[in-house]
């Protein structure tokens, strides 16, 4: 596990990873619309999320991204 702390705010990210998988805990979930070559998994721990995708927005609990798909996530610092 990696362990990263923004020290002028409360953003935090853990890394978890095996041959398998990569797995993030953060609360700094907000991108730029991006796409990559996995499949990604996001659940919202703490209250819902804004997940734009292609030119859609939906606020959700979790979803599942296919690869490939241009998405851009909003966590409004929750994690």
């Amino acid at each position: 596990m990696i362990s990263n702390s923004d020290k002028s705010s409360d953003k935090k990210i853990f890394l978890f990873d095996n041959k398998e998988h990569i797995t993030f805990l953060t609360n700094k979930i907000d991108t730029d619309y991006h796409s990559h070559n996995y499949i990604q998994i996001t659940i919202g721990l703490e209250k819902d999320f804004c997940a734009y995708i292609e030119k859609d927005k939906f606020y959700v609990k979790g979803i599942v991204l296919d690869s490939n798909i241009s998405h851009r996530l909003q966590g409004y610092n929750a994690w």
